[in-house]
């Protein structure tokens, strides 16, 4: 599963459980186990460095909406503990770390 689905998916359920809301006049078509069913889209959440990335900061005070696990890239290392490494049964060059979302409510636009 990538990035994006795992934040998808994480996003209907943030929705369905009434933490995070459904963008009005938008929606979705989804297939899980409840069926196909259509929704409201969710809204956007995004991590402290994917919201920086973009021009945003997140406001003093604020705590994250939501935490949860995503794939990152792995750090070139030594030639013998890339052998280690392979064994493992994370993709190559990725590994899972808990990572914490922020909705746009909760961040300002950087003034340039």
């Amino acid at each position: 599963m990538t990035n994006a689905e795992i934040i998808f998916k994480n996003r209907i359920f943030l929705m369905e459980q009434g933490v995070i809301a459904g963008v009005d006049g938008t929606s979705v078509t989804i297939k899980d186990e409840n069926g196909k069913r259509t929704i409201l889209m969710p809204e956007e959440i995004r991590t402290f460095d994917d919201w920086k990335r973009n021009g945003f900061i997140v406001q003093k005070g604020e705590k994250a909406i939501a935490k949860f696990q995503i794939w990152m890239p792995k750090k070139k290392k030594k030639k013998d503990e890339d052998e280690e490494e392979k064994k493992k049964d994370e993709p190559k060059g990725f590994y899972k770390k808990l990572a914490y979302f922020f909705t746009r409510a909760q961040v300002k636009e950087i003034k340039g």
